[in-house]
């Protein structure tokens, strides 16, 4: 057998002995969690955040917009913290074309900080993760969904939040 043969088998030999007794082992949720400021604009499900995330706070709220003909909808928002992680992400049941986001109460140099925007694309209303914002501190959930259109000028946005908590 030629020296490329031989090599190809061992490698083969020896990743088949590798899966079998358990040497490589996958990542798990746990292991790849982030902390506090290490979670900052990371997806909460990818982290593993979710698995102990709890709404701190929830709104409910009727929106009208000239895509659902001008008809009732309502929006879920929930702050939602994990404490495995010591972050916190907007978790909301939202139309698609959404911005989900975390606002902090105090602006910094006059402007709002905003963490862990996320844009939401998907089919009618559903459920959705913003990213995350490191720790506890005192902020809010918030979703910014498109309402009327304005020709060659995009969309004006209804941000809609929990309160400062």
């Amino acid at each position: 057998m030629g020296l490329v043969k031989q090599c190809s088998i061992g490698l083969i030999a020896t990743l088949s002995l590798s899966f079998s007794f358990g040497w490589i082992q996958k990542t798990s949720a746990a292991e790849s969690r982030c902390q506090g400021a290490s979670c900052k604009d990371k997806n909460p499900v990818e982290y593993g955040c979710d698995a102990d995330g709890s709404f701190v706070e929830q709104v409910i709220t009727t929106v009208y917009r000239w895509q659902d003909s001008w008809q009732p909808q309502q929006i879920i928002i929930e702050k939602t913290y994990s404490k495995s992680c010591n972050a916190t992400w907007t978790r909301a049941y939202i139309p698609s074309e959404t911005f989900l986001f975390i606002r902090d109460q105090a602006p910094i140099n006059g402007s709002e900080q905003i963490h862990g925007l996320f844009q939401a694309n998907g089919t009618g209303y559903f459920w959705s993760n913003s990213n995350m914002a490191p720790g506890r501190s005192v902020n809010q959930a918030c979703v910014a969904l498109q309402s009327i259109p304005l020709p060659g000028l995009g969309y004006l946005y209804d941000r809609h939040c929990t309160s400062f908590n």
